[in-house]
């Protein structure tokens, strides 16, 4: 949920906030995605060196909330090397739990439910996308009404923040292609305020999962597999008399 969540919104950031290109926007991603890859296959290699999958579990929701709880610091001015760095720990994070997560359920799961069980893990993240993206949409666009409201209306047409009221992903063009000054100030702290407030309820959702992950029980991963799946050994052809 949290996951799709940021790489939907953060986005968002850049353009509005930051004033990124679409392209430049698109790049900033690169710093929270290009990690999550590597440090999955260094924690599973971790995990089938040491045998033991639950402190790769739990170390990584700790550099996950803790990452997490750094892009709340993503502010009006954050310069390029600050959001590297505070983009940075969220995808190290992420990693280690999709590494950890996917070990963890099949040691628990029974031989004959294995495969199930390897095929609920991207089953339920899918269904976390459409979730989480309406649960943090919801945020997102309640956060920039409220916030709009606040706006003068000796700086704004009432009008136009109605429009964007009902529609809070023109915000980022209406910022776009306005002078500066202030209203466009105050536009981008209300584009700035509805992400960040993507980001703290995201932190939530976190931390409650990070307390419920204390649960997991520990299983021995040095065990036979138990198939009905077998190759079938073909048998040499007799010469031809």
């Amino acid at each position: 949920m949290v996951m799709w969540a940021v790489l939907y919104y953060l986005p968002f950031y850049f353009e509005g906030v930051l004033g990124y290109s679409f392209i430049i926007s698109s790049v900033g991603l690169l710093p929270l995605t290009l990690v999550v890859s590597p440090s999955a296959v260094v924690t599973g290699v971790l995990i089938t060196v040491t045998g033991r999958y639950r402190v790769f579990l739990w170390s990584g929701w700790v550099v996950t909330v803790l990452g997490f709880g750094l892009m709340i610091k993503l502010g009006l001015g954050t310069s390029i090397a600050q959001w590297i760095f505070l983009t940075l720990p969220g995808g190290l994070g992420t990693g280690m739990i999709l590494s950890s997560m996917q070990i963890a359920v099949q040691a628990a799961s029974r031989d004959e439910d294995v495969a199930v069980t390897v095929a609920m893990v991207p089953e339920l993240r899918t269904f976390g996308q459409a979730l989480g993206l309406a649960i943090f949409g919801s945020v997102f666009s309640n956060t920039v009404r409220s916030k709009l409201g606040d706006i003068p209306s000796s700086l704004a047409d009432p009008s136009l923040v109605a429009r964007l009221g009902s529609d809070p992903i023109q915000l980022v063009e209406v910022i776009r292609h306005t002078a500066d000054g202030p209203l466009k100030e105050e536009l981008k702290r209300a584009m700035w305020l509805s992400t960040r407030a993507v980001w703290i309820a995201g932190l939530g959702f976190y931390a409650v999962s990070a307390i419920a992950s204390l649960a997991a029980r520990h299983y021995d991963l040095n065990k036979v597999l138990s198939s009905e799946h077998k190759v079938k050994k073909e048998k040499p052809a007799t010469e031809a008399i």
